[in-house]
């Protein structure tokens, strides 16, 4: 998480972030930037109404539903009318995605975490007229390792709330159930004691 969301991108103290999806990836990457300084802001949809609560209880400032709350007039109020400093999109949806060129400031950057399995439409010209730097992070890189062992120490990013269940292997099935239900954010496979 430190390299896509600290290494790639630049966070600036008190620089407005937006994190889109507030599942593991999504709220591991707000703790993060939350560490490094950054104004959090974390966007779900009405299903995610537990996981945004876990969003404002681990740290983010804002936490807002994209279906239900005016996070744009919200968005537009705690950046002056100008976007946000640095968006990251983790919950792999394409209309995250294009949301997020929206919301991101002329001269911003744009972190893409999540994967979407998929190509998605995605208006790159955005990235033009705005003159965003974009990044993109698919795996941890060795100096990544000590920053985050530090982060987890100091308990400035938390695993343990993430972990909604923990399951024997011969429970699979179980708690793959849980994550096709969005009942939890991460399941656990425990081999056998």
């Amino acid at each position: 998480m430190v390299h896509g969301a600290l290494e790639l991108p630049r966070i600036v103290p008190e620089d407005l972030a937006v994190v889109a999806g507030p599942g593991a990836i999504g709220l591991l990457t707000a703790q993060t930037i939350k560490a490094a300084g950054a104004r959090v802001v974390v966007l779900g949809t009405d299903a995610d109404a537990h996981r945004l609560h876990m969003a404002a209880e681990m740290g983010a400032d804002h936490v807002f539903s994209v279906q239900s709350d005016d996070y744009r007039a919200a968005l537009g109020e705690l950046s002056a009318g100008a976007g946000a400093d640095i968006v990251y999109e983790c919950s792999g949806a394409g209309a995250s995605a294009q949301g997020l060129l929206e919301l991101v400031r002329r001269g911003g950057q744009y972190a893409q975490i999540g994967l979407f399995g998929k190509p998605v439409a995605w208006d790159l010209d955005q990235v033009c007229y705005k003159e965003l730097a974009v990044t993109g992070s698919n795996a941890s890189v060795p100096s990544a390792w000590t920053r985050a062992l530090k982060l987890l120490a100091d308990g400035l990013v938390k695993t343990e709330p993430l972990v909604s269940g923990v399951f024997p292997l011969t429970a699979w099935r179980d708690a793959f159930d849980a994550f096709e239900k969005k009942s939890g954010l991460k399941s656990v496979l425990k081999p056998v004691d």
